[in-house]
């Protein structure tokens, strides 16, 4: 079974992301998809699904598709459209990329993400490698996945942004922009909009 990570976020296992009924009660519009060779599933074209071929294995590197993972299930919750990250368990590789997008979209740092999974599916447990990119990932690369984050979606959606951002923190229960980096890009994403939008109405 799949479960809710935040709202409009699933995740899961093989058997889920081919479950229709699963699929429909739950609205899922968009799958991100992870295994271990091509060609293993084929969903129905209703959906639209982000394929990931990697191995569950500690020498996998996934920390390289972390942005673009995010920026992809990002799209479609910003669009109120649900999204399921399956890989063949639901346990390891899927469940790393919902904390690697928990760690962009809220205020968690990599430990509170993991504990907050955890209660959201059980049986979560990525793999050894996967933890300590995750680590790393928290530790030296999340400032400016955000920044480059925020400010791609601020450029054409900045209100929803902001209030997902704000939605995503409350659930997660840590208090939105109640870090100072995350005030600094948010001030730096506003600022950047109000010039273009004064440039604009000169014209």
């Amino acid at each position: 079974m799949m479960n809710e990570v935040l709202p409009g976020l699933y995740v899961g296992g093989l058997r889920s992301a081919n479950d229709e009924k699963q699929l429909t009660e739950n609205s899922i519009k968009a799958i991100v998809s992870i295994h271990s060779g091509p060609g293993i599933h084929n969903f129905s074209d209703k959906y639209a699904v982000l394929h990931l071929t990697l191995d569950d294995s500690t020498e996998e590197n996934v920390t390289k598709h972390f942005t673009t993972v995010n920026s992809f299930v990002h799209e479609f919750r910003l669009r109120k459209e649900n999204v399921l990250i399956h890989c063949l368990v639901g346990v390891s590789r899927s469940v790393c990329f919902c904390i690697a997008y928990l760690m962009t979209v809220t205020n968690l740092n990599y430990s509170n993400a993991m504990m907050f999974i955890k209660k959201k599916r059980l049986c979560a447990n990525p793999n050894y490698g996967f933890r300590k990119q995750l680590g790393k990932f928290g530790e030296k690369l999340i400032l400016e996945e955000k920044r480059l984050f925020f400010e791609n979606f601020a450029k054409t959606q900045l209100d929803n942004l902001i209030e997902l951002y704000n939605k995503d923190c409350l659930f997660a229960n840590c208090l939105p922009l109640n870090d100072e980096s995350n005030i600094i890009t948010f001030l730096s994403i506003l600022g950047y909009k109000k010039e273009e939008k004064e440039k604009d109405e000169k014209v």
